[in-house]
């Protein structure tokens, strides 16, 4: 397990976490050069070492081979579009069965467009479309160069750049590093995604929801590629305003209209999980907390500080919530950021058969006999927190009868003796 620092304490924690876990140096710029507003933090903190145990978890990587010559961009915005799919794994299906992301971006302001997938085909529609915005605001394109994936190279799109005199460049087959920009774009919001839900301790099958809010706050950042500047102030030409970013996976409490409320006891808000930016019309786009329904509402206040246990949010979105009597609202960022079992599912099992297999060939060894149902044996009530953590671990041992003449032995008779070396010697076997 690993602990994270207090970010209430420390506000440059919490504008890291705000920002998709974005790296110190480039946060340090935005405030000193005022590239974007509603952003206060001391300077003597970025004097300080910064450590986020979450990045160094969700971010580690291999050192990279240093390119001898670097490819010349384009500096113009909408000149050259790149696009690229990735696949998520079949084994990490998001909701609503969502499994791949397609990423358009722009190269010469670095902004970029996300846009999870069911299937890979979808990312047609979804270039055609964002083109055809783009061109209807008078905006020329250029050149759009994409992997040579049949998502892409098929007669629709080809027969739409032609026709608008965009030039469609493919890539040449296990060759990324011609579309080298978005490919490698690809990881670095991965790692960030990864790194904002694990500090809130989200369920995978959130991160469709997940990632287009840190493909907006990475507009919102300044990259070095521009020189300090942000993707959304090259491309929009104004400083963008971070003032109402909050942290992904924090507790929001939304306004419940007056229509809504049954009596006037009924309480003005409910709690829910912001997710991310709106999709639909502007405010937040956040998980209620009651009916596990996705909505889109700008009436919300935060509490930063905590968070929803994982297990209630999985149940939330299987319909089970039914299940528990309250909400387990958890410190946030999540003390524990990671809890890994020293040894895997697969050996556990493994194990506890060994263990009961030892424990009955002992036993046949020693000649003992298994003990008869007693009806006036009294039953644990492994409802008990207690006795359950003891349960769960398997420490329990076998409960003595508790009927009336056990009760009446003295303790140091011979067979209440006899009985506690049985006791002890079984849990050394244990």
């Amino acid at each position: 397990m690993m602990m994270t620092v207090n970010a209430d304490a420390n506000p440059l924690m919490r504008w890291h976490e705000r920002l998709g876990h974005l790296n110190v140096a480039a946060i340090k710029h935005m405030v000193e050069t005022g590239k974007v507003s509603g952003m206060a933090i001391p300077k003597e903190l970025f004097k300080k070492k910064f450590t986020c145990l979450s990045c160094m978890s969700a971010k580690a990587k291999r050192k990279s081979y240093k390119q001898s010559a670097a490819e010349k961009r384009t500096k113009v915005n909408y000149e050259r579009l790149t696009s690229d799919t990735c696949d998520m794994g079949k084994y990490l299906p998001g909701l609503a069965g969502l499994r791949y992301f397609q990423l358009i971006q722009d190269e010469g302001s670095r902004y970029k467009w996300c846009f999870p997938l069911k299937k890979k085909s979808g990312a047609n529609a979804n270039t055609i479309r964002l083109m055809t915005e783009l061109l209807a605001q008078g905006q020329r394109i250029k050149t759009i160069t994409t992997d040579g994936g049949g998502e892409f190279m098929n007669t629709e799109l080809k027969l739409f750049c032609a026709s608008r005199g965009i030039r469609l460049v493919p890539t040449h087959p296990y060759t990324p590093k011609e579309n080298a920009l978005v490919e490698k774009l690809n990881g670095v919001l991965v790692g960030k995604m990864r790194a904002a839900m694990h500090a809130a301790n989200l369920p995978d099958r959130l991160w469709p929801e997940v990632l287009p809010y840190i493909v907006d706050v990475d507009n919102m950042s300044s990259t070095r590629a521009l020189n300090g500047k942000t993707p959304s102030e090259k491309l929009l030409g104004k400083v963008p305003d971070v003032k109402k970013i909050r942290m992904c996976g924090s507790v929001g409490f939304i306004h419940v209209a007056k229509q809504k409320r049954k009596t006037k006891l009924n309480p003005r808000a409910e709690p829910a999980l912001l997710l991310g930016f709106g999709q639909t019309s502007p405010g937040y786009r956040l998980l209620h907390l009651r009916t596990g329904k996705i909505v889109e509402t700008r009436d919300v206040r935060f509490r930063e500080d905590i968070t929803v246990g994982r297990s209630y949010i999985n149940s939330l979105l299987m319909g089970q919530q039914a299940n528990y009597k309250q909400i387990p609202f958890v410190p946030l960022p999540v003390e524990y950021v990671a809890t890994e079992s020293v040894r895997s599912s697969a050996e556990q099992t493994v194990a506890v058969a060994t263990t009961q297999s030892q424990k009955t060939s002992c036993h046949r060894k020693r000649g003992r006999k298994t003990r008869g149902i007693n009806p006036n044996r009294k039953r644990l009530d492994v409802s008990k927190p207690e006795l359950r953590a003891a349960v769960d671990e398997g420490l329990l041992l076998d409960r003595l009868d508790d009927n009336a003449e056990q009760q009446q032995q003295p303790l140091g008779s011979k067979k209440m003796v006899s009985r506690f070396e049985d006791q002890l010697e079984r849990h050394d076997l244990m």
